[in-house]
């Protein structure tokens, strides 16, 4: 493809001629074949270089052609494309493209600390310019071309790795968990290039590699931990722990045969930190719970897949989160969704849970744990149904609830009604 001509003309602004060849571009592109993609994304490399060139940043540029972006864009959309078509494989110009894309959509992020997530700046980008990233990086096209190297054969660094997250950001996790999975050699080369990284760069490269020692449950002497240590917050550590009991494994007391570790390993896990930890971090900790909670209770909700006794496993997991504080039928009172007191949710719970049926959905699952956790006297006095107190005084095998019913007409009617199978 031809430079374009930035000699404007009385039909067109030299914007116009880059949006109109930008288009042209993506046209071409969406026709061209994996055999001929080298000399389509170099026609991607000279566009992107002509237009820095002309406004010599990114931003200057987006001001130039608001006129042809949409309300929330940054940039045109086909400008954009062109522009990320640019930063898919190594060119002498990379660095200066990434940056740029870097610059001008880290701009709108409200503070310095915005994490990165999946290569993307969360709340950087519009939806719409979202949405190109993962189906562009993933084309099938360029399945053979090499994506570009964090660190160069020298071991030196080439991009900044906070650039090159947000437009290859699989590319860029990958890198960084190949050098994570090298120990302590691999990591310490790593950290020799903070010096030629710029602030964000080491910031989310500290994000990064603290992750993986959260997700790798490394113990307290070991090397990779030793060496990070100025880099692990322990609320976040204990926050993975916990979210690891329900993502990845199945919910069951004893592992699947295809799962070397499974929920109650993770649950050991996570109160073998949280119980090291001071009362004020413990509770920031469970704010995870709490999340997991949510999504268990809530409008996507789902049945578990080869579960096994998921309700003792819940149940194990209370009763150790009680011991340091955590009161989960306090935390189902936001839950509910109407106003309701501690006497309200366990009504609730009794009105909710059927203890005859072992439901494989979540949030069955997840109020019978609570339920059944629950201390026995926190039941005694209330003006609760006494057939549904009865059915729990036998599946929980309280001789507590039991004698507090005896004492009552309809208590001990219900009793008895259930010793002799009614």
């Amino acid at each position: 493809m031809p430079p374009i001509d930035l000699t404007p003309d009385s039909a067109n602004t030299i914007e116009s001629l880059i949006v109109i060849s930008c288009e042209l571009f993506i046209l071409q592109m969406e026709k061209a074949k994996k055999e001929g993609i080298q000399a389509h994304l170099e026609a991607a490399e000279e566009l992107a270089g002509q237009i820095l060139e002309h406004y010599g940043s990114l931003a200057k540029a987006a001001e130039a052609l608001s006129v042809h972006s949409l309300r929330d864009d940054r940039l045109p959309f086909d400008v954009l494309q062109t522009l990320l078509y640019a930063s898919v494989r190594e060119h002498p110009k990379l660095g200066m493209f990434l940056d740029e894309l870097y610059s001008l959509y880290s701009s709108r992020r409200i503070d310095s600390d915005t994490p990165i997530f999946d290569g993307l700046l969360q709340g950087a980008m519009s939806m719409n310019e979202m949405s190109v990233i993962p189906s562009l990086m993933t084309d099938s096209r360029f399945a053979e071309i090499p994506s570009p190297s964090l660190l160069d054969a020298g071991g030196n660094l080439q991009y900044q790795p906070a650039a090159l997250s947000l437009i290859q950001g699989a590319a860029a996790m990958y890198q960084i968990s190949r050098q994570f999975n090298g120990g302590v050699r691999g990591i310490s080369m790593l950290l020799s290039q903070y010096p030629a990284m710029d602030e964000d760069s080491r910031k989310w490269m500290d994000g990064e590699l603290a992750k993986r020692v959260y997700h790798s449950v490394l113990g307290d002497n070991h090397p990779v931990r030793k060496l990070l240590r100025d880099k692990l917050d322990v609320v976040d550590e204990a926050r993975v722990r916990i979210r690891k009991m329900f993502d990845g494994v199945e919910i069951r007391t004893v592992p699947n045969y295809n799962e070397r570790k499974g929920f109650m390993h993770y649950l050991g896990k996570a109160f073998e930190l949280l119980e090291r930890m001071p009362l004020d971090k413990v509770e920031l900790a469970f704010v995870e719970l709490n999340i997991v909670m949510r999504e268990w209770t809530g409008q996507n909700s789902s049945r578990l897949t080869n579960s096994f006794e998921p309700v003792k496993c819940l149940v194990a997991l209370m009763e150790r989160a009680k011991t340091l504080g955590y009161d989960p039928v306090e935390r189902l009172i936001p839950i509910i969704g109407h106003p309701v007191d501690r006497v309200g949710v366990l009504q609730y719970l009794l009105r909710k849970v059927n203890l005859d049926v072992d439901s494989t959905h979540q949030k069955d699952i997840l109020l019978k744990a609570i339920l059944l956790s629950t201390e026995d006297a926190e039941f005694l006095g209330l003006d609760l149904d006494e057939a549904k107190l009865a059915k729990l005084a036998d599946v929980k095998d309280s001789q507590m609830l039991r004698q507090a019913l005896l004492k009552t007409n309809k208590g001990r009617d219900a009793i008895f009604g259930q010793d002799l199978g009614l």
